[in-house]
């Protein structure tokens, strides 16, 4: 009876046009035709039919095969108990239960299903291999910072600050690259990267850039006065944060005996930054100092007046100028957030007061407002992150101070006087802040219906605005630090791609190739003269300027029109600057390599114009310090061993533009280091310098234990009355911070790549280094302070390659 069943049920997509035929007219019946049915339950279509089969067919339901009758293979049910209703199952002597036969219903639609998902899916990859431009441009931008422990989530850095044009390059250095020469860049840039910000400095240099030990006296009053002179001739041109008479005299309550804690903590934060100012070597100095200031913190921010705000201003200009465990843009934040609650972001509320207000506190408040506004728009227009303050003329109508020198604002009235260059100066940087914020809120913030693109009157009136800016710009014979040539900056802001024109004019891609040009040669000219301040902020500048000069040069028309060894003469001169600012700021080097090898890609595509082979070879870095100990500077110093820059027999004191050799013409695209070591060996090279003499040896790179990030966040205020702006500083570790017993030292002295016969009596700890830093500054008081110039890394001059 058994076989009898099996073979009837074989025949039954034979015979299954008449069951077809009663299921159609019954409401519900699913019938399929019989090449559907072989399909569905065998498995395979009727092509297959001469292949052994898989009886996985459907059995004869239980209900037909106990009442004898003929059972077909309809679904969900067979005939006869489609019209019986009654339920539909058969075992399954595979799994040895019973199923039902709408179980075979549910594992097609399965099936189905997860055939679309495939075809989802193979459509997704396939628009991966050919990413939208558009899209890269408007991404939202969450970048990881897994190689800092302290960053557990991803911080969120908008397209104005540039890392959408990074991604663009990316993403083209992938057709001119094989997959391997693209792991690998990106891959030795980590590596190289990681390396920067995990070497330890020498616990031994008592010039390390550090300090764990708060300053426990104040310096002489004589070296005290050279220093606040030099804060007041610099750092108060852009940011007038403090009322100059009025601080000297502070200053002296201070000499005096005074605790205020305001007076305090101002004073000692002028010291940190005017060291900062003075020269590298008082690098751990100023940051004892700004330690000491600290700990006045707790009581300056229970008073949340002016005075706190102007506190928070001054202790901003800190972060600014020196890495630090303290984040820059929260410090900011907590500054406009006060200076709101304060009302001196209106007009009409900047002057409310239950009292009487002298000229000074009238004149303080509207400085306090532009500054505040200028590093918040600064620090927005760097991260890509939403503005504090409307940019809006109708919504920021603040006037401006007094445009005369502090001397002639007194609490009496305002003395006639000339009006003072320094105080024009730092109007028209805040100008320049605001014409920032309105290009940002056009291009980069929310999607607007206008402009499209870049024939938009818009774009006419934009440029007009910048061009005015750049003609009323005040010039100062004694070294301010105002430069009209920052205008090519804001130029490349305005055309490069953003998330309103994410394919640019061909015209805008000229402008944004000039203005990379002249941004890259503004940088090395106020490096020459040491006419601006090592900021982060400058370092952004050369960031930007060179990866959108790397960007253009997938233009077609750019490559036409400039010719490579133009290009690589000006990378090569920015290159030049991030390397030698590496001293200063950790992981500049590391970026220099990775521009270095996004560059050689790029320049690849002039080989592909001419018919070369665009794949270009391996490309690995020169500059990899990965392997090697992270404490033995000689070893590590990229300026002596691994960097193409190195120098091997100097002589000649050139022009920049003489010590900027021409490029090679060589039709093989080469590593940028590569090639650049050979030509500073070539004799033609060498014979140029035969009259010249030696040039200096450049500095070591500065092993930084971190790397300051704007947007690092930590407890602002912890209750252990350590401020959270430390972040990671941990005063239990000593070894870091040069403060180690000299034998533990020697005990580590083979680990850390330094002789185990150090001598311990030479050991300083960070008490004594600071006094003998105290020392060496008290003997140079007796030269003035150059309050016109900035510093620079030290040695005499600035060498370009």
């Amino acid at each position: 009876m058994e076989a009898k069943e099996n073979n009837s049920s074989r025949k039954s997509p034979g015979a299954s046009s008449e069951a077809e035929r009663r299921g159609s007219s019954t409401d519900g019946r699913q019938g399929t035709n019989s090449d559907d049915r072989d399909t569905d339950a065998n498995g395979r279509g009727s092509e297959s039919s001469n292949a052994p089969k898989l009886y996985h067919t459907l059995t004869a339901c239980t209900r037909c095969r106990s009442r004898k009758t003929r059972c077909d293979a309809g679904l969900p049910k067979c005939g006869p108990c489609e019209r019986s209703g009654a339920h539909c199952e058969f075992f399954d002597s595979t799994k040895q239960k019973t199923i039902p036969r709408s179980y075979v219903v549910h594992l097609q639609n399965k099936v189905r299903d997860l055939e679309e998902q495939l075809r989802v899916r193979e459509a997704l990859l396939v628009e991966a291999e050919a990413p939208n431009s558009e899209e890269l441009v408007r991404g939202v931008g969450l970048v990881n910072f897994a190689d800092y422990e302290h960053y557990k989530e991803p911080r969120y850095v908008g397209s104005s600050s540039g890392v959408t044009v990074t991604r663009l390059v990316l993403e083209a250095a992938k057709k001119n690259l094989d997959s391997q020469a693209f792991k690998d860049l990106t891959t030795q840039h980590r590596n190289t990267f990681r390396h920067a910000l995990r070497t330890n400095p020498d616990p031994t240099d008592p010039h390390a850039n550090l300090s764990s030990l708060p300053a426990s006296r104040l310096p002489s009053r004589e070296i005290t006065d050279k220093l606040v002179e030099l804060f007041c001739a610099r750092a108060l041109y852009q940011l007038p944060v403090l009322h100059e008479p009025t601080f000297v005299q502070d200053v002296a309550d201070v000499y005096a005996g005074s605790e205020d804690p305001f007076k305090n903590f101002q004073l000692k934060m002028v010291l940190a930054i005017s060291m900062q100012k003075l020269s590298k070597r008082y690098a751990s100095l100023a940051d004892s100092y700004f330690l000491a200031g600290l700990q006045h913190m707790e009581d300056v921010l229970e008073a949340m007046d002016h005075r706190t705000l102007q506190c928070l201003l001054v202790m901003a200009q800190y972060a600014l100028v020196t890495p630090t465990r303290m984040a820059v843009y929260h410090i900011v934040g907590i500054a406009v957030r006060l200076c709101m609650q304060l009302g001196y972001h209106q007009e009409r509320t900047i002057m409310l007061s239950a009292t009487p207000l002298d000229p000074i506190t009238k004149d303080m408040r509207r400085r306090w407002f532009w500054t505040s506004a200028s590093m918040e728009y600064g620090l927005s227009h760097v991260l890509g992150r939403p503005s504090a303050f409307a940019t809006a003329d109708a919504f920021v109508d603040v006037g401006f101070y007094e445009p005369v020198d502090d001397v002639y604002i007194t609490a009496g009235g305002i003395l006639p006087g000339p009006v003072s260059v320094k105080k024009l100066i730092s109007m028209h940087f805040f100008r320049m802040r605001r014409l920032q914020a309105e290009i940002r809120q056009t291009l980069y913030q929310n999607p607007r219906e206008h402009p499209k693109n870049n024939s938009d009157p818009w774009f006419s009136q934009i440029h007009a605005k910048l061009d005015n800016w750049r003609a009323s710009c005040p010039v100062d014979e004694h070294g301010g630090t105002m430069n009209p040539d920052w205008y090519h900056l804001m130029i490349i802001f305005t055309y490069r791609p953003s998330p309103q024109i994410p394919q640019p004019s061909a015209e805008a891609v000229s402008h944004c190739y000039n203005s990379a040009i002249k941004g890259i040669h503004l940088q090395k000219k106020m490096f020459e003269e040491k006419s601006i301040d090592f900021t982060w902020v400058y370092l952004h500048q050369i960031y930007t300027a060179t990866i959108t000069l790397i960007w253009t040069l997938y233009n077609d028309q750019i490559r036409e029109m400039h010719h490579r060894e133009e290009v690589e003469r000006n990378l090569e001169i920015s290159l030049s600057l991030l390397t030698i600012l590496a001293e200063r700021w950790p992981g500049t080097e590391a970026a220099a390599d990775l521009f270095d090898r996004l560059g050689q890609a790029a320049l690849q595509s002039y080989s592909a114009n001419s018919g070369h082979s665009t794949q270009g070879p391996s490309v690995k870095s020169h500059r990899s310090h990965a392997g090697s100990s992270p404490a033995t500077r000689a070893s590590f110093s990229p300026y002596r061993h691994s960097s193409p820059y190195t120098y091997e027999s100097s002589s000649g004191s050139q022009s920049v533009e003489e010590m900027t050799p021409s490029p090679g013409t060589s039709g093989t695209p080469t590593s940028h280091g590569a090639s650049y070591s050979a030509r500073l060996r070539s004799t033609d090279y060498e014979n140029e310098q035969n009259h010249s003499p030696p040039r200096p040896e450049l500095p070591e790179v500065a092993d930084l234990p971190g790397i300051f990030d704007p947007a690092s966040v930590y407890n602002v205020f912890p209750t252990n009355g350590i401020p959270g702006f430390l972040g990671g500083w941990d005063p239990t570790d000593p070894f870091v911070r040069g403060t180690t017993d000299p034998q533990n030292i020697e005990a580590l002295g083979d680990m850390n790549g330094r002789p185990i016969g150090i001598d311990a009596a030479n050991v300083l700890n960070q008490q004594q280094q600071q006094n003998e830093l105290l020392n060496i500054l008290q003997d140079e008081s007796s030269q003035r302070f150059d309050v016109t110039r900035q510093w620079v890394p030290d040695y005499e001059s600035p060498q370009f390659y």
